[in-house]
């Protein structure tokens, strides 16, 4: 009888231990996601925040600690998410190549390329200017440190592959077989590059919108005369 007694109460137990477990993992499940999701924001506005002041104070200039004031958050929750300030601008590169991505698949067969690659144009401007005008905003210093080289060609690389892309749809080409959507591409981002580079190597504050703008009304003339020449010759 004791023994029937003990089994019972064993079963009884152990029907508990799996009802509290239960418990549990239901606690967990609703914790766990919040939890997840509360990181994804706090680190949303680190990037935010850094890419702001990137392009108000400079790169070089802004610390994280300022970083940390900016997003509201104490400076080691920051580095729980990023270890150096350079781990952070590389997210952002790859951010902006992703954002980049988005805007380029939400315009193809609404807006022309053209259109929307001034619009691009006119981004990039407002990126690698500061509102103080000096030349140290995220992109400028990717370009000239030494330490970003390879994120800088790996940036121009990616954004050339999208915006082929593009190309290829409004043009009806095969970008796998055909390289003029490709060379179009590379022709329009070397309408931004090229003046971005002569002005860094400059030191001047000014004309570079100027010369970018005059620089991709050169390219898409010469872009669009040979995409329209491979789209004919299909």
């Amino acid at each position: 009888m004791l023994a029937r007694l003990t089994l019972g109460e064993t079963a009884m137990t152990s029907k508990a231990g799996t009802g509290r477990d239960s418990a549990k993992r239901k606690r967990l499940e609703v914790k766990y996601p919040r939890r997840t999701e509360r990181r994804k924001r706090t680190r949303a506005a680190i990037e935010q925040a850094a890419l702001q002041l990137f392009s108000e104070t400079g790169y070089r200039a802004t610390t994280m600690q300022a970083i940390a004031d900016e997003a509201d958050v104490h400076v080691t929750t920051l580095f729980t998410h990023f270890r150096t300030k350079a781990d952070l601008a590389l997210t952002l590169v790859h951010s902006l190549t992703d954002q980049l991505r988005e805007r380029a698949f939400e315009a193809r067969g609404q807006q022309d390329f053209f259109d929307f690659f001034r619009n691009e144009a006119d981004r990039f401007l407002r990126m690698v200017v500061t509102q103080s005008g000096k030349q140290n905003g995220l992109l400028s210093a990717l370009r000239q440190d030494e330490e970003f080289s390879f994120v800088w060609t790996k940036f121009e690389d990616e954004q050339g592959a999208i915006l082929a892309e593009f190309i290829a749809h409004d043009y009806a080409l095969d970008p796998a077989r055909d390289l003029s959507p490709r060379l179009a591409a590379l022709l329009m981002l070397g309408s931004l590059f090229l003046p971005h580079a002569r002005w860094l190597e400059s030191g001047e504050s000014s004309k570079l919108r100027e010369e970018v703008m005059k620089a991709v009304a050169i390219a898409e003339v010469g872009a669009r005369a040979m995409l329209a020449r491979q789209s004919q010759s299909k």
